[in-house]
């Protein structure tokens, strides 16, 4: 659906003004997704709503203004809701109607269902087995659900239809490491590293593979030094998202670099991201105990609440156990496993869980 070949073919075939409605659709959305890969969101919704207003009974139109919807930052819940419901309505077989159903289903309602979610990117993926975005999507959403495995298929099958597009093997990677397939999942971040573009699709890429290498813990000293590199080239890119500050301070922090992380650890936290656990754990190691228990403090309620999650309950964990408060750890350490048992941090849990019950 991101390639720009269809779209040239049909300008040159036919003239602009011989388009179809439906050719003009099609390029509608190959713009709109264009426009989001570069985050001009406005403009995007600008496309979701022209596609209506030259289409007002397609299925297709409806799916994309609420698609456009979706992805704006402002973007209001119940008003794509309404739109991919006209859609589904307008067909009720509609790839594209199902896989932003499935979208709005997975990552705009709270809590998330991901079990209708899955319901309508399958029959996105039915109805449109060639359809990439649904396909990576639809395996997304079986990893949130808890199955990773079942989620490999259709994330490796979107790599192979659209090969080219970094965030579909982003999104393998991702799947790959939580089925503990560390060497899969680093190989396939690399791959999309090399072909993410200038700009905000780079940043997303570079950030991606230092948390993926973070996953992985046990590394030699080049990736530890890739990841650390990529991550500052996130932030050098973003240096406003808290996310991108996060995972470098939480990088370095993991290898062996404390100190270094503070900075952008407190810039995540003062952007109002939950950073504490990184942080603590940093001050642990540089032996500030007293300011490590005051972070603590600040996240007690947070990390046994249902919005915590592995890499906040690891982090905690490792930052009460470097302050000698095993009792906490531990039962830190046995929610995260309970909870998330194939995580790639699980089993560094478990060791340290087993070690303190040998003794």
């Amino acid at each position: 659906m991101r390639g720009v070949a269809v779209t040239l073919a049909l300008l040159i075939a036919t003239g602009a003004s011989a388009l179809t409605i439906e050719e003009r659709l099609e390029m509608l959305w190959e713009r709109a997704e264009r426009q989001i890969d570069f985050e001009k969101f406005d403009d995007a919704l600008a496309s979701g709503r022209r596609a209506v207003q030259i289409a007002p009974r397609s299925a297709s139109a409806h799916a994309l203004h609420a698609y456009t919807l979706f992805v704006h930052p402002g973007r209001d819940a119940a008003e794509a809701m309404q739109a991919v419901e006209r859609a589904l309505t307008l067909d009720p077989g509609s790839a594209r109607g199902h896989y932003v159903a499935g979208l709005v289903t997975t990552w705009v309602t709270d809590p998330p269902d991901y079990e209708a979610a899955i319901a309508h990117l399958r029959r996105a993926a039915e109805a449109d087995p060639e359809m990439a975005d649904a396909l990576s999507m639809l395996g997304l959403a079986l990893l949130d659900s808890g199955r990773p495995t079942e989620a490999l298929e259709p994330l490796r099958r979107a790599v192979e239809i659209e090969p080219q597009y970094h965030e579909w093997r982003l999104n393998l990677a991702e799947g790959l490491m939580a089925a503990g397939r560390v060497q899969e999942a680093l190989e396939q971040s690399r791959e999309a590293n090399a072909l993410a573009p200038p700009g905000p699709a780079e940043a997303l890429a570079h950030n991606n593979l230092a948390w993926q290498i973070c996953l992985a813990r046990y590394v030699d000293a080049f990736l530890a030094w890739r990841a650390v590199e990529s991550a500052r080239r996130a932030v050098a890119l973003r240096p406003d998202d808290p996310f991108y500050q996060d995972t470098l301070g939480t990088t370095l922090a993991l290898f062996g670099r404390p100190r270094e992380a503070l900075a952008p650890l407190r810039a995540a936290l003062e952007l109002e991201h939950r950073s504490e656990p990184a942080l603590a754990w940093a001050l642990a190691r540089l032996g500030r105990a007293d300011e490590a228990r005051n972070v603590l403090a600040e996240v007690s309620e947070f990390l046994v609440s249902d919005d915590a999650r592995p890499h906040h309950l690891f982090l905690a964990g490792q930052a009460w156990a470097a302050l000698d408060e095993e009792t906490i750890a531990r039962r830190i350490f046995e929610r995260a496993t309970e909870r998330w048992p194939h995580h790639p941090w699980a089993d560094d849990m478990r060791a340290w869980l087993e070690a303190r019950h040998a003794r």
